[in-house]
């Protein structure tokens, strides 16, 4: 048998990687990935250690938990025509719901009210004394705020206090509210009334139906 004449064949060379390293020249990928995972674990424990500001607490407003609040059952009247509810003012004509407090400890501080049309936006009062009233067992008034330019809207807890009443009395059961609507007639326009969260509490209840 003859050799081939071509004599013996090499094989080939692997095939080398032409894709050069992305980290610096003279920084090896290794010390580059400790390096990162150090910086995060710094960025994580920092985050641990640093104090977060307390959000504020939202205000329940159902049957349950802590600081529920629950009205319902409005009642509309007139002032001076039978009704017993006392508004601020309660200007005889005006048109005024009575809403019952279902359950509640929640402070009168802690709580405001507004009423909405059926577009969702604050409804105001265009002639009478509208406002809002926290009424006692007995009828009197406890708590009372009116408005200056005609809109149902407390933007805080400013209320004016009657005497032995303070804006840390629970609002429990023991009380009623009073809207007072104002001159014209509100019924079956679609208003609802929200219990809106003051202070230390945020968010709003839903909003409840005024016939």
């Amino acid at each position: 048998m003859r050799s081939d004449p071509r004599g013996s064949v090499s094989p080939l060379p692997a095939p080398q990687n032409l894709v050069q390293s992305r980290s610096a020249p003279g920084f090896p990928r290794e010390l580059l990935l400790m390096t990162v995972v150090v910086a995060t674990a710094a960025l994580i424990l920092a985050a641990a250690i640093l104090p977060n500001p307390p959000a504020p607490r939202a205000l329940d407003t159902g049957p349950t938990g802590p600081h529920g609040v629950t009205v319902g059952n409005p009642i509309l009247g007139i002032c001076g025509q039978g009704t017993p509810s006392q508004a601020p003012s309660c200007l005889s004509g005006d048109y005024v719901y009575t809403l019952t407090v279902e359950s509640s400890t929640e402070e009168f501080e802690n709580v405001a009210f507004r009423v909405q049309t059926a577009s969702f936006s604050v409804y105001s009062a265009s002639s009478g004394e509208p406002g809002f009233a926290i009424l006692n067992s007995n009828g009197t008034i406890a708590a009372a705020w009116s408005s200056m330019n005609g809109s149902l809207f407390m933007a805080a807890s400013d209320w004016n206090y009657s005497d032995g009443v303070a804006p840390s009395t629970p609002m429990t059961n023991l009380f009623s509210i009073v809207v007072d609507m104002g001159r014209a007639d509100p019924m079956g326009q679609g208003y609802t009334f929200v219990l809106i969260g003051t202070g230390s509490y945020s968010g709003t209840s839903s909003p409840l139906s005024l016939p």
